[in-house]
């Protein structure tokens, strides 16, 4: 902004009278004071502000007046707003500038220019545009008629569109009517193939050799004939000139099926009708791992398919191709070195001829089967210890007095004690077996020697025995308490 602050005040005037030579700092106030003076002269326009934020005037002060007067100014000018900015009279103003040229439209069919102060784009037809074509009257890049255009190629037309010339191909791959050379099957002929000016092309065409073989593809690989076999398992009714029904391709040739040719079969390869060999399948299932040469799948062929605890293969029936422990005694080994065919097991045994010493027995029924056992009947048994305890196949018991001593001296002749070692033999009150006995002079049925009945005294109990009461519940002679004998501890009588 132009702001020109002249101060023509007294002092001015005052400078003027006495000359240009006058130092006007002797009228400026700080001087030295006269006497009773108070200082130097005081500037009228001192802290006057006379801009009036008006860039089309010129500020001033006279004698604290201010004037503010029309001037000239220079404004910043894009130069594309068809507009420019002056000043006029004091007032800022904004007139047209028609020799601007305005922003672009972005547009090839319109002339760009400013017309009374604001911007006019202005169609253009007829120039050129685009690619060969022509502006129409909106403005836009276009053509008038096709013929605008040029002249249509083998494989394609031109279009007068709104938004200009179009070439319109025709589709891809599209071949003429007639082949280039004539000849049938060579692959090859005249393409429309999305060439962008519309040209016709020579290329790999679909027109293959036909060999008659439905095994074979006839096919054109870039440009050149070509007959592959038809993958594996495709379906095909003749090899040849043999009829095959329900048959696949299988190595260029029609064959039966994997299915037809493998039947039941699960694995294992077979051949088919054609002689070449199928693949029926794998065993997949970890517990059948192996194929028969009848295509089923198995636990084992091999003793190599068997490991652990089953390391042999049975092979017969039943169980034919299963994980057994042996077949004969010699996969046996250790403590069961027979070999027991039914259950294909290894046993301690499976006759008497397979054991001795002190288990001289086989045992063939369960539980422990085929195991050396004592006795499994009293008649295994010696005179010695003549009854067996079938739970535990073992040999007990006694033949005679002569073969027990001690506490239990008698062997049982009959009852339940039958041939074990006894208190006593002859039941009944007094018994021989129970003389001396200190637990009472009668023998019970189950051999023990005691007292009858809960008494005091008892008839079976007194001298020789604990005491000369039969004690309730054990029925054996003793003492309850000293009133029964002097000195009575621990039921007995000393």
């Amino acid at each position: 902004m132009n702001r020109a602050f002249v101060r023509a005040s007294a002092l001015t005037s005052l400078v003027l009278a006495v000359g240009c030579m006058q130092d006007f700092d002797q009228f400026r106030g700080g001087g030295g004071a006269g006497t009773g003076g108070s200082g130097g002269i005081v500037d009228p326009c001192d802290g006057v502000d006379c801009n009036d934020d008006n860039p089309c005037t010129q500020d001033s002060c006279v004698d604290g007046t201010c004037q503010n007067v029309p001037g000239t100014a220079t404004f910043p000018d894009p130069g594309d707003d068809c507009v420019d900015t002056i000043c006029e009279e004091g007032v800022q103003r904004t007139v047209p500038d028609d020799n601007e040229t305005p922003p672009s439209d972005g547009l090839e069919c319109t002339a760009d220019t400013c017309s009374a102060g604001s911007p006019v784009y202005t169609p253009t037809p007829g120039q050129p545009c685009g690619n060969g074509s022509v502006c129409n009257a909106a403005g836009q890049c276009s053509c008038n008629v096709a013929s605008d255009c040029g002249t249509d190629p083998a494989c394609g037309s031109w279009a007068c569109e709104p938004a200009g010339c179009q070439l319109n191909l025709v589709p891809s791959n599209t071949t003429t009517p007639v082949e280039d050379n004539g000849t049938v099957g060579d692959c090859l002929a005249l393409f429309c193939d999305a060439d962008p000016d519309g040209n016709l092309v020579e290329l790999p065409s679909s027109d293959p050799n036909v060999d008659g073989n439905q095994c074979t593809a006839d096919l054109c690989m870039n440009g050149t004939p070509s007959n592959p076999n038809q993958p594996n398992g495709t379906s095909c009714s003749a090899n040849g000139a043999t009829p095959c029904n329900n048959c696949q391709c299988t190595g260029g040739q029609c064959c039966t099926t994997t299915a037809q040719a493998c039947g039941a079969r699960v694995c294992g390869m077979v051949a088919n009708s054609c002689g070449n060999m199928v693949s029926c399948g794998t065993c997949s299932n970890p517990a059948l791992p192996a194929c028969t040469t009848a295509g089923a799948c198995v636990q084992c062929t091999a003793n190599g398919n068997c490991s652990g605890g089953t390391p042999v293969c049975k092979l017969t029936a039943p169980g034919a191709n299963t994980c057994v422990q042996c077949l004969a005694n010699g996969d046996c080994s250790g403590g069961t070195p027979v070999c027991n065919t039914t259950t294909n097991s290894c046993v301690q045994c499976t006759t008497n001829a397979n054991c001795s010493g002190g288990t001289p027995v086989c045992k063939l029924t369960a539980p422990g089967a085929n195991t050396c056992v004592a006795c499994t009947q009293n008649s295994d048994c010696p005179m010695s210890s003549p009854l067996c305890n079938t739970t535990t196949n073992t040999c007990f018991g006694c033949g005679s007095d002569a073969d027990c001593s001690g506490a239990t001296p008698k062997c049982a002749t009959s009852g339940p004690n039958l041939g074990t070692c006894v208190e006593c033999n002859a039941v009944g009150d007094a018994s021989a077996d129970c003389v001396g006995n200190l637990k009472g002079k009668e023998c019970k049925a189950n051999n023990t020697c005691g007292c009858g009945l809960a008494e005091n005294p008892s008839a079976d109990c007194g001298a020789g025995t604990n005491g000369p009461r039969c004690r309730d519940t054990v029925l054996v002679c003793g003492c309850n308490n000293p009133g029964d004998c002097s000195g009575c501890s621990s039921n007995v009588c000393p």
